[in-house]
């Protein structure tokens, strides 16, 4: 068991001499190759780690999350909502309640909607989108604030 460690002691001090300065004395001057490559990555605070790890995990959550389908017809001011796939932060009876999640979302910059079904129930679309996959990145940006939002799609 000695030699295997005195072996391995030996073969770093040969291929990591920089590692085994004495004391007192001057690093040895390293010289790179053209085949030397070297890893430049930033050392980052463990809150950043971990922000984008979970950034990272809600992205894939949303890109593989159900889409809920209705023939439902809503309106919005009166006027048949267009767009087919939408994300849903809340759903009401209460307008009141519905409308006053609109302008918290329209204080914070989002151009969201309120809309309403034939059956009186309120929900409020903070993105909405025509295609699958730009409301699938709408998802993974809401759920970074409001983690039960989730995505309709109203049949055409």
């Amino acid at each position: 068991m000695l030699g295997v460690a005195t072996m391995l002691v030996a073969c770093s001090q040969k291929y990591y001499p920089e590692m085994y300065q004495k004391a007192g004395e001057e690093a040895p001057v390293m010289v790179k190759t053209e085949r030397d490559t070297v890893l430049h990555a930033p050392i980052l605070p463990a809150d950043t780690i971990l922000t984008d790890a979970l950034e990272t995990l809600v992205d894939s959550v949303a890109a593989n999350a159900t889409i809920r389908e209705t023939t439902d017809t809503y309106t919005s001011g009166g006027v048949a909502v267009q767009q087919q796939y939408h994300v849903v932060v809340g759903s009401f009876q209460s307008e009141v309640n519905a409308q006053n999640l609109y302008l918290t979302l329209k204080n914070q910059g989002f151009e969201s909607k309120v809309a309403v079904n034939q059956d009186g129930l309120f929900r409020v679309f903070m993105y909405s989108a025509d295609t699958e996959v730009e409301i699938r990145k709408a998802l993974a940006k809401a759920r970074r604030t409001y983690a039960d939002a989730w995505m309709l799609k109203i049949a055409k």
